[in-house]
Order: C-alpha cells, then structure tokens, then sequence
C-alpha cells in the first residue's frame, strides 16, 4: 500500500503504545507525502549513514535530540539527504531506535492486512468477516447502510435496529429525519470521504460512500467518539482504502446474488439506462451470479401507473410492488424503479417467448398500468437504446391509442421517424410541392385528390385495386388520376419520388390526426 506521513503518525498514536508521547509538527503540508523508507541516525555516525542512502526515494528520517529527551522526523530532499528542518518532533519516554522498531513492524502489520483483504475477496470470504476486518485500524464503530436504509454490516457497538422481516435497518425515526434532509441526498454524490452530522444521534459521522458501476450503492460511516468533530489524516486515508476493498468486493461477488434493488444486476441495468458504457469485464461480473451471458436476446419495457390522482398519492408502495412481482413472476428478468416508472430488462433467452405477451397483458391489466414495449436485442449493453424505443412506444401509443394496455417499438417505427424528421423542421416546409398542391385543391374545391393519390401509391400503383379501395368506378379513378398528373406535371413515378411522396401523405395523415 502507500504509505504516506499521515498514517505512520496514526499507527504511533493509534494504541496508546507510547501513552505520554506529544507530537508536534509544523505544518500539515507534509502530511500528504509518501513515505517508501525508514531509517534512523545514530549521532556517532550520521555523515557514514547519510551518505550510504541513495537519493530520489522519500526517505523519513528519526534522530534523537542532543538531550535525548526527543525525536525529530526529517524528509530526505532531492539527494537523499534530510532536509534542514524537521517535518515532526516527538516528545516522551522513546527514543529513535525504539519508535523506528515500533514503527516498522506496524508497517509490515498494515500491509499483512491489506494483503488479508484482497485474499478474503479473492476467496469469497463471508461478507461480514470481511467487514469485520476494518476494526484493526479503524477506531471507531462503524456500519454499512444501503440505498434503502438496510443495514447490511454494523460492528458490534453500533446498536442497528432489527426490522420485524429480519432485515436489519436504521429506526424509522432515523430514517424520516435523514429523507427530509437535502444535504443527505446531495452526499450521495460525494466520491470522497466526508463528515456529516446527524441531529438525531447529536454526533459527527465520517462517511464514505460506496459507488457500483458509477451508481451510489451504500454508505461506509464512521461515528465519532463525543467531543470528536474530525478524524486525522492518517485514519481517513485507512478508511478510504478499506471502503475501496468493500467496493472490489461488491465487483468480485461471484456468490449466489441475493437479489435486491441496489444488487449488481439492478446497478447495472441503472448504469446502462443512464447511457453509461461499463467495461466489458464489470458487465460479465454483473450477469455472471444470474447466468446471463453478453450475448443472450434482451428486451426492455417501460411500465408507468395510471395518471390519476389516487393512484400518484400512492406511488411509493404502487412502483415498489410492481418491481417485485414482475421479478416473482419471471424470475430470468430484472425491474428497476426509476422515479415514477420501471424500467424492466427480460433475458428472452432464459424466458418462454410464447406465452410472455399474454401473461404480460394479464399482469399490467391486473395492476392498472401501461407498457412500451422495445424491439429484442442481442447485446445487454443495448439497454439504453432499447429504453428510449419502449419510451417512445409508450409516448406514441398512449397519444394514439388510448385504449391499448401495452405498446411495440415495431408498430411505432414509423411514426418515431415521422416525429424525429419534424423536430427542427414543421411538417408543412417537408411536404412534397405536389402534395401540398393537392391537399390546398381538395381544401377549395372540395376534390378528393389526395385520397386518391395515396390510395394508387399504396396499392402498388394499380388502378383497378385503388378504385375498389375507393368505392369508387374504375374509369372514375383514371379521371382523378389524369387530373393529378395534369395539376402536378408528374408522369412518372419513379421509386424515390414514390418514397417522397409517401411520407409527405403521412405527415399529412398525421398533421389531421
């Protein structure tokens, strides 16, 4: 690990080994300096010693004082010499040899645990040993708390609350106080350690968060003794490396998932959805415990409750509830609730196709809600994507087809690309001259020329199948179509004025709608 200035000062304080040391140091701009070497000076043979180190590494430095009731600590310089002023002065019953002893062994100790971290990770220890592991070096009791205000590691002094379900969680007290706190929720953004106090406990917390694929996932907190308002430097830097080995952990757990809303497979699903690219390594140790495979066939919903009143004063326990029973009903998917929708992605490759759809609009008529529906997909990283084809569906449907329970991209593809061509243009500048002509002629002579048109391209420019489609006598529809050659010049119909034609009668189909 890298050892800095910081936490060699911490491991001497930390224990009370030395318990009437003072330490005194000038300034706190060497707190933050690596540290990669120890020696200490004998005053009978400082130059032979000097001059046997070598330069270009940071070496500190412990020399007894000429009364030998202190030591000072010097940060070698550019040559490898000690500098001309000590960085630190230790005052008390130890001399240099001593606390250089005192020292080194608990730097061989802190790296002995380091080393235990990543082999318990690498073995799939249990999780709360490994959390346990963090009471060597941190001080105080700690916990660690998910999104969902569950407790899923507390050391032993920390006092959680026992849920009725067997989950431990903050009281409910707690944890109203901490919702209506903005400060809480704007921490969650923090990717680094920070102190938070909490009115409730009359105590400052030093917290770390703990991020997955980009997404906060859970917070590491630290309570601080009464009287406390910060940790030193040196304990901070421990903490961040320990609430780092929490974070591998959560990457590296290959163990059967116990599935949650804040578990690897919902973070994943919320960091694709966010339009965020995990590397091709965090998205196989995310499908890996469920047995999805990269190259499975996907596709994604979006489901939204009624807009009704009674049902929005409701929609903390509506949304919740939808993402639990669509996980029990098909078990090879994964529901995440996303502000007032879900966002659902189901491994089609692990799921009875043929009877999904029905069973579906059972489900979302049972439970009063709508649905867009994506096209499938064959790469799990298509999830952002295929979000915006259920959004759209769902948007497009719901416009048109009031009536409809659940909406296909596929029926909608259409009029996604109708609605994307008029976002910077008005349909009217698109339209085709011949159409416009046509359309302001059936306005004032109150003609039928634009049906007719449109029925003749649609029928593959067949005229008897376009009058049938018309009602209308064949040689009637031949007069109309002379008439529009004759307004118009076209004679020809070649396969890319066809196309222009055809969506200008579909914006113009849509304008009326």
């Amino acid at each position: 690990m890298k050892m800095t200035f910081a936490v060699l000062l911490y491991l001497l304080q930390r224990q009370n080994h030395y318990p009437d040391m003072v330490i005194e140091t000038d300034t706190g701009e060497h707190r933050n300096r690596e540290v990669q070497r120890l020696r200490f000076l004998k005053n009978n043979s400082e130059e032979q010693v000097w001059a046997d180190i070598p330069g270009g590494q940071e070496t500190l430095y412990l020399k007894d004082s000429d009364t030998k009731d202190s030591v000072f600590m010097f940060f070698s310089d550019k040559s490898g010499m000690p500098e001309a002023h000590p960085c630190c002065q230790t005052k008390g019953a130890a001399g240099s040899q001593q606390i250089f002893e005192y020292l080194s062994e608990q730097w061989q100790d802190l790296d002995a645990w380091e080393n235990r971290l990543a082999q318990s990770i690498l073995l799939h220890a249990p999780f709360q040993e490994i959390l346990m592991h963090g009471k060597t070096y941190i001080r105080q009791e700690y916990t660690l708390i998910d999104r969902d205000m569950n407790v899923m590691f507390s050391t032993p002094e920390y006092h959680p609350e026992l849920g009725k379900d067997g989950i431990r969680r903050l009281s409910a007290e707690l944890t109203h106080s901490l919702l209506m706190r903005k400060d809480f929720h704007e921490a969650a953004l923090k990717t680094e350690g920070f102190y938070f106090y909490s009115y409730y406990t009359e105590s400052s917390l030093y917290c770390r968060n703990i991020f997955l694929f980009g997404q906060y996932y859970a917070r590491l907190i630290c309570r601080l003794d009464n009287g406390e308002e910060t940790v030193s430097r040196g304990e901070a830097y421990i903490i961040e490396l320990f609430a780092r080995y929490i974070e591998l952990y959560f990457q590296n757990n290959l163990q059967t998932p116990d599935r949650h809303q804040n578990d690897l497979l919902h973070q994943l699903c919320r960091s694709l959805y966010a339009g965020e690219n995990p590397d091709i390594t965090m998205l196989q140790t995310a499908l890996s415990p469920y047995h999805w495979k990269l190259n499975h066939q996907y596709q994604t919903v979006i489901l939204k409750a009624y807009q009704q009143e009674e049902w929005q004063t409701q929609m903390e326990i509506t949304l919740p509830f939808l993402v639990r029973e669509l996980e029990r009903q098909w078990p090879d998917s994964c529901a995440v609730s996303l502000g007032n929708k879900v966002l659902w992605v189901i491994n089609l490759s692990l799921t009875k196709q043929a009877s999904f759809l029905s069973c579906f609009s059972v489900f979302i008529r049972e439970n009063v809600c709508r649905a867009g529906i994506s096209e499938v997909f064959s790469d799990i990283s298509f999830i952002h994507g295929a979000a915006l084809e259920a959004e759209a569906a769902l948007r497009l449907g719901s416009r048109s087809d009031d009536t409809f329970w659940y909406y296909q991209f596929e029926d909608y593809r259409l009029r996604y690309c109708l609605e994307a061509m008029t976002k910077e243009l008005p349909s009217e500048q698109l339209l085709h001259p011949a159409v416009r002509l046509l359309r302001d002629r059936d306005t004032q002579k109150g003609t039928e020329l634009v049906p007719t048109l449109r029925a003749y391209l649609n029928c593959g420019m067949n005229m008897t199948h376009a009058a049938v489609q018309l009602y209308i006598h064949r040689t009637t529809f031949c007069r109309r179509m002379e008439q529009i050659s004759h307004l118009t010049g076209i004679t020809e119909f070649t396969s890319d004025l066809t196309l222009d034609l055809l969506i200008s009668l579909k914006l113009l189909e849509e304008e009326g709608n």
